[in-house]
């Protein structure tokens, strides 16, 4: 394990100072250069598909290509994904985790865990070494993920996926939320078309969220009311 670097909440990048309920402190492992970095959230389904994957394979290497850092949560699916496409492209990623830095969830995550911070990523965590990890402190860390990024792009997401609440707390810390078009038919595209209805942006590759990077929004997305998030 890398040494623990502690950040207090006045180092902490503007954005995530003031969220709603921003951390007070953040515990890292890594490269804290990163944090001042261009960044873009890509999260979305625990249960990929193979047309989610492809997506990710499609749209991540020109984020990185464009010098941004992949910012997700290690989760199975598509956050893992987008690390793991990442780091094959010479890129790297913040990983926010819902656990304490002395506990890799899930578990088979550890060794891409290790790769990244071997490739000079970074690992965030707002709980201390000894927390037992709970499944709110999941839906917690989505707001300091969203709040890194100009951009929160959702790959995939079921009706009660967790990545809708990371939209939401984009949409808090008054960040934008896109949205990749999803299959009707299939229970893991609810939750993107939702957004999408509510006023998320449509894009389909790669430059159409660079454009955020290039120029200020000229719109500002409604806030999106979701239900149970």
């Amino acid at each position: 394990m890398c040494p623990t670097t502690t950040i207090p909440r006045k180092k902490l990048p503007t954005a995530l100072q003031l969220i709603p309920h921003p951390p007070q402190l953040l515990y890292a492992e890594g490269q804290l250069s990163l944090l001042k970095t261009e960044c873009v959230s890509v999260v979305g389904s625990r249960k990929m598909s193979q047309y989610g994957r492809e997506v990710i394979h499609r749209v991540v290497p020109g984020l990185v290509s464009a010098g941004l850092t992949i910012v997700s949560g290690l989760a199975y699916g598509v956050d893992a994904e987008a690390h793991r496409v990442a780091l094959s492209c010479g890129g790297r990623g913040i990983v926010v985790l819902g656990t304490p830095l002395d506990v890799t969830y899930p578990a088979s995550h550890w060794s891409l865990r290790q790769q990244l911070l071997a490739a000079g990523s970074l690992v965030l965590s707002e709980y201390p070494s000894g927390v037992v990890p709970q499944k709110y402190h999941f839906p917690e860390r989505n707001r300091i993920i969203a709040a890194l990024s100009k951009v929160t792009l959702i790959v995939e997401a079921g009706e009660k996926s967790g990545s809708l609440s990371t939209a939401q707390a984009a949409l808090e810390a008054n960040q934008v939320v896109c949205v990749i078009p999803g299959d009707i038919t299939r229970e893991g595209s609810l939750g993107a078309l939702r957004l999408l209805k509510q006023g998320a942006e449509s894009v389909a590759s790669a430059e159409d969220i660079l454009e955020h990077y290039r120029h200020p929004p000229a719109v500002v997305v409604e806030q999106l009311h979701l239900n149970g998030c």
